[in-house]
């Protein structure tokens, strides 16, 4: 390191220039509708490059288990009582929100100021020793969070593969799906904001080698 500026040998790994080659964490933001494969990638991330990647579904359930004002309001508003099967509890809160728009708006109000805050936590601790972290987060388009990254990473796959791996992974019905991705926006929109796209329809081998390529292309900026 001189004066603040990290060089790297051109010819270390892949990984050697992901823990040199950056000075200031960059923060990347991982997206993709439902069924698309977003948490595959970050597992390979995880796996693959020893990358940390903070869920924002991980997030949100650890606040439910330990946010008292929160498990308050969810029970005085939303008629649901904790439960230490988080699965159920957070199927009994999605039950009541969705299909109802103000009822969803008025728990976003509540829960999203607690997860933001929740995340910039994690993310000053990771940047005290990490050059690069990423934050796989399913609706960020939706809640507007495009200037809080580095760069955006859209994981996409075709209408048919993305139906079907939610009715096979969680034995939803066309409706129940329809109803979830109204409130995502589109695929197509979606891309038009991505700094970088990941076609998950074939093998894994291809998934990994375009993640490669990505992590090769944020290394040399």
């Amino acid at each position: 390191v001189f004066f603040g500026v990290k060089t790297y040998c051109l010819n270390w790994t892949l990984e050697e220039q992901l823990r040199y080659s950056f000075y200031i964490m960059k923060w990347i933001g991982l997206t993709g509708c439902m069924g698309c494969g977003k948490s595959t990638v970050a597992q390979i991330l995880r796996q693959d490059h020893d990358l940390e990647v903070i869920s924002a579904d991980d997030v949100a359930l650890e606040i439910l288990k330990t946010d008292q004002e929160l498990q308050d309001y969810i029970s005085k508003n939303l008629n649901v009582s904790f439960d230490p099967d988080f699965s159920l509890y957070r199927s009994k809160i999605s039950a009541k929100v969705f299909g109802n728009p103000e009822a969803l708006k008025k728990y976003e109000q509540i829960f999203h100021p607690k997860v933001k805050q929740y995340v910039a936590g994690l993310k000053e601790k990771l940047s005290k020793k990490n050059d690069l972290a990423f934050y796989d987060i399913p609706l960020l388009f939706e809640k507007n969070m495009q200037s809080d990254f580095s760069a955006i990473i859209g994981v996409f796959a075709d209408h048919d593969v993305q139906m079907a791996r939610l009715k096979e992974r969680n034995q939803w019905t066309d409706d129940q799906i329809s109803e979830r991705l109204k409130h995502q926006i589109s695929n197509k929109t979606k891309m038009d904001q991505c700094d970088f796209i990941i076609f998950n329809n074939s093998s894994l081998d291809s998934l990994k080698t375009q993640i490669i390529d990505i992590l090769a292309k944020l290394v040399s900026h």
